[in-house]
């Protein structure tokens, strides 16, 4: 039996053939709706998110004065995305859907577009399932436990430029396009990249045992520490550095 997290992913790779081959349906017609969602922690001191985006232009930041707050735009001819959250002990669980699957596969264009915010001060783990499009993921300000993300096909600017005094595991699973990933010179950072089809520039970077290391990085000392692991798929990915001094507290 396929899971639902299987099947979403195999949408995510049928998306991205379908970008990748020029096969886009026409876009949704109709008015443009806009509107707001927010929700409160109600006691949860960590928070365990998960994403699942169709089609468009997603961002995400750690601007929510609440644990979570959500701007939509999409078409009036399909469904609102839908939010679930419950806390369970101190964890709360976060799950925010695109429950229109057509726009996964391309049918419903590119009309959909979220910005999404996430408290700063709350441990998060926070998992995306993104189909296609355009996502910009400004997650420095984020009290990050841990990242996995998962795209189809498109353009993906991630933030990572800052430190924590624990360490973070992110996981990310390129798909078709361009990859971005910005991460902090102040805090010791190790990357291991899965070649695919693509280039990898990483100027900024030293290698060690074939993996990329900042300056920060000793294999000798026990430091927090960032670990990324790319899967490469089709296309570039870019490793910056940005400076950094402050480490979260």
């Amino acid at each position: 039996m396929r899971t639902r997290k299987g099947l979403f992913v195999g949408a995510l790779l049928v998306g991205a053939v379908l970008l990748s081959s020029g096969c886009l349906f026409e876009k949704v017609e109709g008015e443009v709706r806009s509107e707001s969602e927010t929700v409160r922690a109600d006691g949860a001191e960590k928070l365990e998110a998960k994403i699942e985006f169709g089609a468009g232009k997603l961002e995400i930041d750690g601007k929510a004065e609440e644990l979570f707050s959500a701007d939509w735009k999409f078409a009036s001819s399909i469904r609102e995305p839908r939010v679930s959250y419950e806390v369970r002990g101190s964890t709360g669980e976060l799950l925010v859907e695109d429950i229109e699957r057509t726009q996964i596969l391309g049918l419903g264009g590119f009309d959909s577009e979220w910005k999404l915010s996430f408290n700063s001060d709350v441990p998060t783990e926070l998992e995306l399932l993104f189909g296609a499009g355009e996502s910009r993921l400004d997650l420095a300000d984020m009290d990050l436990d841990s990242l996995n993300l998962q795209f189809g096909a498109g353009s993906s600017n991630i933030n990572l430029a800052d430190t924590w005094d624990h360490d973070v595991e992110i996981d990310i699973d390129q798909g078709v396009g361009e990859l971005i990933v910005h991460l902090p010179t102040g805090m010791p950072v190790r990357i291991d990249v899965d070649r695919g089809l693509g280039v990898v520039e990483a100027d900024d970077f030293r290698r060690i045992d074939g993996d990329y290391v900042n300056e920060a990085y000793d294999e000798d000392e026990d430091l927090p520490t960032i670990t990324v692991n790319i899967d490469q798929g089709i296309g570039s990915t870019i490793l910056n550095l940005v400076d950094t001094e402050d480490v979260r507290p």
